[in-house]
């Protein structure tokens, strides 16, 4: 290999390339090696930073597009619905119009008594024996009328009550009494109609649907139909001549009448006894004062807490003062005041002779749209419920970066925190505004009359409220999957909280209001209300009627926006997490009070000094300038009731531009203690200052000075190279061309310029490593620390890098922690060990390897059947003192102390002798290394098994199960304990499997069950409004004059206008044409003696004109008109008090409130449709992990896979049924849990179950993160289930969409989430549908039956479509279409000729059958992806039994392809592959009994321990029971993981996560072990461990291993392969790749300093003339020498001149693997 200069490979004139590097002087520096921080550049600003956060986040979300775009997406979906169903309901319109009418009296106007529309039907016979009779109607043999004399008499007090059967006078009566000119009812009237309507039971026979939704509770019907007793009181109150008075005016009183009573308690007795019409509760009837309360039932008369209707919006609104007329109230009313006037009073006849009518106010043309008006708060509730989807998404985007560590990474490279929140807060705005733009822009034609800024800004406010609430409900979780399922449960309980209290007082919405669910709720009610009612407008923000008004409800809102902004803020910074450093919760006092008092420079000293007492520690120069210094830094942490210390009180310092490197074994607490100096962890004592900065104290400041390359890759997967690192060049302040630069150059150093434009998920492991160091180095930062930065590097990848970082360490301070002990003696300036919490030692490398006893280190390489004995003794037969201090099956490691050295030339020449073979392949020589100080330090506390001890036989002669039944049975019992276990040590996951469901029905059930105390009672006097009201008047002052009306006290009155027009036609225009221009509320006017009504009806009629929109306006102004008249006689204080309540408020409770049931029914029905996605988790997540393809290799049956799981989401299923249904019996729930309902609720739930579960596996189908598939299916499941739940049950109000209502149902019956809402409904308005239909009962088709029926018939389905689909065989068909293994091969590139004759001798074994002896062969084996890659390119060659083999390769070459295809992960291209003579692809189930995997990303479960991994995969094997506990131990001693037994696999290491999948590979004994990259990320302890293992485990089977440790290969493999891009290169066993490809030994000297470099050159040239410099590396030089020169000559010469020459450390060894593959990776790259 030639020598590469670094000054010529540039990419710019000071660009060195970064294949080797020399040492630079401060004054030789090429400009770019000059620390960015001499060259003053500013640090960043804000502003930069925001808009690099920005910038990556929205170039993010533009490659998530459809991420982005569902997320809007679905709340415009919820609006558009709302548009949809407008569009269909249309809008209600109504013309220009005038109730006055002069042609012909309507019925009502008492032109014809209504009692002539009735008779008595004489043909009965009463029972004592006299004829039938009912006073005041014709027999109903001589009415000149057809009779209708059907119904039940039961409730009424007469017998053979019948009607004209053409007039129908109840319906006559009821249809007209409503904007017409209506006679108040005489008495008997009332009765008959009453009798009649009850008769008939007509009240239930008008209006179902409207009262099946809670439209109107009291319909005219519904008031016609009450009838029962009417009592007087109290008796001492009564006046004298009453009831007299009653018996003179009503024939049929007496039958009603039933007496005074003298206080409430008599009365509720009497009460009790049967039905009752009214109530007169006389409170004073006296000439000084009248005060009558009216009591009716709550059925007869309007709501009291009703002043204004709100959403009136114009002609007549029928169901609310006109219920005065047809109950009977103002008719009771007016003989009150009759007789007050008359009798008590005795008033003038002239004053007190008329009749009063009521007629509606004439009304304007108007349009209303139908939707809002039905259906306006379920409207409310959809779209508040749309914007759970984005709010979910924001909360698991900032809980995602949580748990992956990318905002603690972020603040460590010096991203302020306040910049990553906002410009996450600036993305959700945009989003939010977007969809609020569109959202109203879809809401504009049915919200037509708001401005349009008012609603936009309703939307707008409370949407922007969402996103910090979405910041407020993520600092709650730490775990993105959790928090997928929560958020959506808190929206929706947070959204459900205004059902409880939409009847609830002004004080207690406003309060509620600090939810912003809840507040948006209000605030799209009012916007409706006054949509309906004209539109909304800003000046209408403030309208007195509203409760609370719009403009408190946004003023609580915008006050949302900051309370959750600060808990955000507030909690981010003091809730325990995973990683980072919670702030005291009283951090924002004691912050500033420690800043004030304290002095930055003060220590928290730590305790005493934690390293080891008998380590080694050089002391460092009083003058080195330090850039870490640590003091003490402790961390504990807790495993189970045991404390675990995992750093141990240590000190330690580094300085400043310098490698330091921390070394140690896994879990020593390297991670732990970079975690510590970078503040991601705090520490329990002691602490750490950067730069002079105490970690503790000054946070801020130290990051930013630091960067970090993590051990674990944090990079966003759809950002390119280039994005990745201009991003955090911005960070820390880089921009321009200066930002260009340093990016590009870094992409060169890191050989990824051709990659600088792929998105991170394309990259490989080492690629992604790269990329990540790169990303600590762009910015410049004075500290960089990196945490195995190498790790999953190939050798030439890894050699690239130690270039860059030893340039790097010109100007920065590195810490380094490194698993490749070479790594850290090449690059380390200063190195420190570390086991167990406990610095074993540190120095200089050199200074490290001095104090050691030995002088050299003999490494020799072993074939499989050397003489371990004879080796010893021949070594000791030349230097006794020698000690073994490693030995495995093919190596063995001797220390030589210093001063045993005579004799040491003469074993070489006596190891190179081939007559004194023993087994010896190759040996190698060097002074102490690094890899020897690590090994010597750390084995004292590092326990080591010996290689005799482990117990092999064992896991390959255990028995397994020979019938398949036993084999089932034990599969399904361990993975049902596996299921059960993870559930129960997930308890956040199984709690929302079963419990949140649960919950959410309870809070339906507590919501329902709240109750406030409504008004039951109302003053009929115009102190009722909270404002002044006007009156008109004309023709009135023969009866009264004045220009006011007030009761005595009261803040507000009537101001009475004398308009002086001709008659009530005139009046009603005028109400018309000024109907927007009236200064006060116009609601009531007056009309006295009119000559046209005088001629039409032959009285003296005095018109009470009432606005329709205020539902007690009728009586009011009856109230008013009588008190005016009785003012204008006996002067101003005269008031006839009036008041109307309901007959007890008892009985308030029991009010059929149809309204709230509904939607107590539609919150029930919100945690069934998202029982599914618990289900579908779980089976993703295995998928995802790899769990499952791993217990499918070890045998696990299909069916038995499924039926487990279905199993088991069943049984979690039935814990939620049961739940409710206790739910439900507690709460007294008899529409679900009734003695009729309790069968069909069971039926409906369980059979829901069954479908919901089945549904979701087939779903599973369709993703592949389980976080994602989780909040989809949710999602998915909500809007199929909910959503057309409400448009049927919408479309089911209106007569003319009753039909398509029906229609509709039955496609959603096909959606399970639908059909079990659509059966919950029902049942729980079962008994309002009877009403129309009394044949419904429980078990009715329409009730639950259809509902049962479609989801029994999808159950069978959905199961065959997941067994069928998803089954292996099914899969591998589908895979199969792509594949041809006989395709014609394509030819790369010459191949070499021990490829080809691999090649041949494949194909004799294949296609003649000669000599097979091959456990794993593939044949012209290719795969190329669908994207175009092809990751294998025609590769051949053979496995022989009982032998290692190692399968090298460059980063992406094509290593773990190939073994995904042997291991049935993917199919070939073309090709064969076949194991133990299996074809993989067409015998796949033999092939699978063959293997043993261990995948190259850990495939365990993490809440599984270790022994509970093994015992599964056992019982999949189907090792028979009574041997698990030895094949368990057996294993778990031979992978050293006997210590975690205990330890669940999310607590392990990665090294022993790496151990226990090794574990699982071995289980059942497998003919053939797949490895890939077994020891990635392990110490080498833990490295040589594994070696042992698998030496030993390769005398019962063949081993397949792919790895980048090539020191591995040397003391494992029996045969090598290597590739390159897909290409298979070479393949020979080591000797022969090592003769063919190597250049000889290889010689390797250290030298003391940059003055030795001649004289080094100077001996080189003089002994060894042939020698080639391959490398230059810190003061390292590595030559090739050539073959003749034996390695005892090299040694000798070396060992006599080291001290001359300035030699510190050498080594001397045969060709090694490694020199192999660099350079067949360089003629690859090169192209040859």
């Amino acid at each position: 290999m030639e020598q590469w200069d670094v000054e010529d490979l540039s990419m710019h004139s000071d660009l060195p390339n970064s294949t080797s590097f020399s040492s630079f002087s401060e004054e030789t520096k090429p400009t770019w090696m000059k620390s960015r921080f001499a060259e003053d550049i500013e640090a960043p600003s804000f502003w930069t930073q925001l808009f690099a956060a920005v910038h990556r986040e929205a170039t993010e979300r533009r490659r998530t597009w459809k991420e982005v775009l569902i997320e809007i997406c679905v709340p415009l979906m919820c609006v558009a619905c709302t548009s949809f169903l407008w569009c269909y309901f249309g809008d209600e319109y109504g013309p220009e119009e005038s109730y006055v009418n002069y042609t012909y009296p309507l019925p009502n106007t008492g032109i014809i008594p209504h009692s002539s529309f009735f008779c008595y039907n004489d043909s009965i016979i009463n029972s004592d024996g006299s004829q039938n009779f009912i006073p005041g109607l014709l027999p109903c043999s001589q009415a000149p009328f057809i009779a209708d004399c059907s119904g039940e008499e039961d409730q009424i007090p007469v017998k053979g009550l019948c009607t004209d059967i053409k007039k129908e006078p109840v319906l006559s009566f009821a249809g007209y009494a409503m904007a017409f000119l209506n006679e108040i009812p005489k008495l008997d009237d009332i009765f008959l109609l009453h009798w009649a309507a009850s008769k008939q039971k007509m009240s239930l026979e008008y209006g179902e649907a409207y009262r099946d939704a809670g439209i109107f509770l009291v319909t005219r019907l519904s008031s016609l139909a009450v009838t029962g007793s009417l009592f007087i009181g109290p008796a001492a109150n009564v006046p004298p001549f009453l009831v007299k008075y009653f018996q003179s005016a009503s024939i049929y009183f007496d039958l009603v009448y039933a007496g005074t009573f003298d206080n409430i308690t008599e009365l509720q007795e009497n009460m009790a006894r049967g039905d009752v019409f009214a109530v007169i509760n006389i409170n004073a009837m006296t000439a000084d004062k009248f005060d009558v309360e009216i009591r009716m039932d709550e059925k007869s008369i309007p709501p009291p807490g009703t002043i204004i209707n709100i959403e009136y919006s114009g002609g007549v609104n029928g169901q609310a003062g006109e219920i005065y007329i047809v109950s009977g109230f103002l008719t009771l009313q007016t003989m009150l005041y009759d007789f007050y006037l008359k009798e008590v009073k005795r008033i003038p006849f002239n004053k007190s002779h008329f009749t009063p009518y009521v007629i509606s106010m004439g009304s304007i043309a108007y349009s209303a749209p139908k939707l809002i008006r039905l259906s306006g708060m379920l409207v409310a509730f959809a779209i508040v419920l749309s914007l759970m989807y984005p709010v979910t998404l924001l909360a698991r985007r900032r809980v995602v970066e949580k748990e992956l560590r990318i905002r603690e990474i972020m603040e460590i490279m010096g991203l302020r925190k306040c910049t990553m929140d906002l410009s996450w807060f600036l993305l959700a705005v945009a989003t939010m505004l977007l969809i609020s733009v569109l959202s109203v822009a879809i809401m504009r034609p049915y919200i037509r009359r708001t401005e349009y800024f008012v609603y936009f800004l309703i939307f707008l406010v409370h949407s922007l409220t969402m996103i910090p609430f979405a910041g407020f409900v993520s600092t709650f979780f730490n775990n993105a999957r959790f928090a997928s399922m929560m958020v959506p449960l808190i929206y929706f309980a947070a959204s459900s909280l205004p059902l409880g209290i939409q009847m609830a007082g002004a004080v207690t919405k406003a309060v509620f209001c600090v939810i912003p669910q809840t507040s948006f709720f209000f605030s799209l009610i009012i916007l409706f209300q006054h949509e309906l009612a004209g539109g909304l407008g800003l000046s209408d923000a403030r309208a007195a009627l509203d409760k609370p008004n719009l403009a408190l409800v946004l003023v609580i809102t915008m006050g949302d926006f900051f309370l959750y902004l600060l808990l955000m803020i507030y909690l981010e910074a003091v809730m325990p997490r995973e990683y980072g450093t919670p702030k005291h919760p009283l951090f924002f006092i004691l912050e500033p009070c420690r800043r004030f008092w304290c002095h930055a420079h003060e220590w928290d000293e730590g305790g005493p000094d934690g390293r080891s007492p008998d380590g080694t520690y050089e002391e460092m120069d009083e003058s080195v300038d330090y850039a870490v210094e640590i003091k003490g830094l402790r961390r504990e942490y807790k495993r189970g009731r045991r404390t675990f210390v995992a750093v141990d009180n240590l000190y330690w310092n580094m300085p400043n531009y310098c490698v330091s490197v921390l070394l140690g074994p896994n879990g020593a607490g390297k991670s732990t203690t970079i975690n510590m100096i970078t503040g991601m962890t705090r520490p329990d004592a002691g602490d750490c200052r950067v730069f002079g900065r105490s970690v503790r104290k000054e946070l801020s400041v130290v990051r930013q000075n630091i960067s970090l390359c993590p051990q674990h890759n944090v990079l966003w997967s759809q950002l390119t190279c280039r994005e990745h690192l201009e991003f955090f060049g911005r960070i820390k302040g880089l921009k321009g061309l200066r930002l260009k630069d340093a990016v590009m150059r870094m992409l060169h150093e890191v050989d990824l310029y051709d990659k600088m434009d792929c998105n991170a998920h394309t990259l490989s492991g080492g690629q992604k490593r790269k990329l990540s160091l790169a990303a600590a180095f762009v910015g410049g930062s004075r500290l960089v620390l990196l945490d195995e930065p190498t790790a999953g590097m190939d050798a030439v990848a890894r050699r690239h890098m130690w270039g860059l970082l030893r340039r790097m360490s010109f100007m920065h301070a590195i810490l380094l922690t490194t698993h490749f002990m070479d790594e850290a003696d090449i690059l380390g300036d200063h190195v420190a060990i570390m086991s167990r919490g406990v610095l074993k030692c540190s120095g200089s490398s050199l200074f490290l390897k001095s104090r050691l006893a030995a002088a050299y280190t003999l490494q020799i390489s072993l074939a499989p059947d050397a003489n371990y004995t004879a080796i010893k003794h021949l070594i000791a037969s030349y230097i006794p003192e020698t000690y073994s201090i490693f030995s495995g099956a093919t190596e063995l490691r001797c220390r030589i102390p210093a001063g045993n050295t005579t004799n040491l030339v003469p074993l070489l020449k006596c190891l190179e002798s081939p007559s004194q073979y023993v087994g010896i392949r190759n040996y190698a020589l060097s002074a102490m290394t690094l890899e020897d100080v690590f090994l010597h330090v750390v084995a004292e506390s590092e326990a080591n098994s010996s290689l005799e001890d482990l117990p092999v036989d064992v896991i390959w002669n255990c028995a397994l199960l020979s019938r398949s039944g036993e084999s089932i049975g034990m599969q399904f019992r361990a993975l049902l304990k596996k299921r059960i276990l993870c559930a129960v040590r997930d308890w956040w996951a199984l709690g929302f499997q079963i419990i949140c469901p649960a919950a959410c029905v309870l809070l339906a059930m507590v919501l329902d069950s709240i109750h406030y105390n409504q008004p039951v009672s109302v003053e009929l006097t115009p102190s009722v409004y909270p404002f002044d009201t006007m009156s008109d008047a004309v023709g009135c002052s023969a009866y009264f004059t004045a220009s006011t009306y007030a009761l005595p006290g009261s803040a507000h009155q009537v101001h009475i206008t004398d308009r002086n027009m001709l008659n009530s036609m005139n009046l009603s225009w005028y109400h018309v044409d000024n109907y927007l221009r009236h200064p006060l509320a116009h609601l009531s006017s007056f009309s006295c003696a009119d000559p046209n009504y005088v001629a039409m009806l032959g009285t003296n009629p005095i018109m009470i004109f009432y606005n329709t929109s205020a539902p007690h306006e009728v009586a009011t102004a009856l109230s008013t008109l009588y008190s005016l008249i009785l003012q204008s006689v006996v002067g101003t204080g005269a008031i006839l008090r009036t008041s109307m309540s309901y007959l007890s408020s008892a009985k308030l409770v029991d009010v059929n409130n149809a309204f709230q049931t509904v939607f107590k029914g539609f919150v029930v029905v919100i945690p069934f449709t998202i029982l599914p996605s618990n289900c579908v988790s779980w089976v993703v997540h295995e998928r995802e992990c790899g769990a499952r393809h791993l217990q499918y290799l070890s045998g696990l049956r299909f069916f038995v896979y499924w039926g487990v799981n279905f199993l088991f989401d069943m049984a979690a299923y039935l814990l939620t049924f049961v739940l409710i249904i206790i739910i439900f019996l507690v709460f007294g729930q008899k529409p679900f849990v009734g003695p009729d309902a309790i069968g069909p609720t069971t039926l409906l739930l369980l059979t829901y179950g069954f479908t919901g579960t089945s549904m979701a596996y087939v779903l599973y189908l369709f993703f592949k993160s389980h976080t994602k598939a989780q909040s989809t299916v949710m999602v998915i499941c909500f809007a199929v289930g909910f959503f057309p739940l409400v448009v049927v049950n919408i479309f089911n109000l209106i007569d003319r969409t009753q039909a398509l209502s029906e229609g509709l149902r039955w496609p959603f019956r096909l959606m399970p989430t639908y059909a079990v809402g659509e059966g919950i409904i029902n049942l729980i308005t079962l008994d309002q549908h009877r009403s129309r239909n009394p044949t419904l009962n429980v078990w009715s088709m329409s009730t639950v039956g259809w509902a049962c029926i479609f989801m029994a018939c999808e159950f069978p389905v959905f199961m065959l479509i997941i067994l069928v689909v998803d089954h292996p065989r099914f899969r591998l068909k589908m895979r199969k279409l792509s594949y041809h293994p006989e395709k014609t091969r394509v030819r790369y590139f010459d191949k070499d000729s021990d490829v080809e004759d691999e090649q041949i001798h494949v194909h004799r074994q294949l296609y003649r059958r000669e000599n097979w002896q091959d456990d794993v062969t593939l044949f012209h084996l290719r795969k190329m992806y669908s994207n175009g890659k092809l990751a294998v390119k025609d590769i051949t060659f053979g496995l022989v039994r009982g032998e290692v083999f190692a399968f090298l390769g460059t980063n992406g070459a094509g290593k773990t392809t190939a073994l995904s295809i042997l291991c049935q992960e993917s199919v070939p291209t073309s090709g064969r592959a076949y194991i133990c003579g299996h074809d993989v692809v067409e015998d796949g189930e033999k092939a699978r009994a063959c293997i043993g995997y261990c995948p190259q990303f850990d495939a365990c479960l993490d809440l599984l321990t270790v022994e509970e991994h093994l015992r599964l995969y056992a019982s999949i094997r189907g090792i028979l029971r009574q041997h698990h506990t030895q094949v368990v131990e057996a294993l778990m001693r031979l992978c050293g993981v006997e210590e975690y037994r205990e330890t669940r696999a999310h607590q392990l290491s990665g090294g022993n996560r790496r151990k226990l999948s090794l574990a699982l590979a071995l289980i059942g004994g497998p003919q053939v072990v797949l490895l890939d990259e077994p020891t990635a990320g392990m110490d080498p302890i833990a490295r040589r461990g594994v070696w042992k293992s698998i030496q030993k485990i390769a005398e019962k089977c063949s081993v397949l291993l792919t790895t980048h440790h090539l020191d591995e290969v040397e003391a494992l493999a029996d045969c090598v392969a290597i590739m390159v891009d897909g290409d298979l290169r070479c393949i020979g066993n080591k000797t022969h790749l090592k003769n063919k490809f190597g250049t000889g030994a290889e010689m390797s000297l250290r030298i003391r300093d940059k003055s030795c470099r001649q004289k080094v050159e100077r001996l080189v040239e003089t002994f060894f003339p042939d020698a080639v410099l391959n490398e230059y590396n810190n003061q390292r030089f590595v030559y090739s020498l050539p073959k003749r020169i034996p390695l005892y000559a090299v040694f000798e010469v070396l060992q006599r001149n080291e001290d001359q020459v300035g030699i510190t450390d050498y080594g001397v060894s045969q060709t090694s693997i490694e020199q192999v593959f660099m350079r067949i990776s360089e003629a690859a790259k090169a192209g040859l």
